[in-house]
């Protein structure tokens, strides 16, 4: 399963501010995940999207005795 992160101001483009503040909410992300920007035609960024893979939810659902639905999300990805 994937988790997906996305740091996004409302109304507004994003600032340095911004910036940091959704890279301390993603801390504990592996430094080589990939990064999704969204930009305007004039280059201003309004989103960051990062994507992972969520391992610690697949050893929980291990770990419950789902392994039927674990076999589910895997035909999902």
């Amino acid at each position: 399963m994937r988790r997906t992160i996305t740091g996004r101001p409302a109304g507004r483009h994003m600032t340095l501010g911004d910036i940091r503040r959704f890279l301390q909410s993603i801390e504990g992300i592996a430094d080589d995940t990939p990064v999704k920007a969204k930009t305007t035609v004039q280059k201003r960024l309004l989103s960051l999207t990062v994507e992972e893979e969520d391992l610690e939810f697949r050893d929980y659902i291990r770990s419950v005795g789902l392994d039927d639905e674990l076999d589910k999300l895997d035909k999902k990805d």
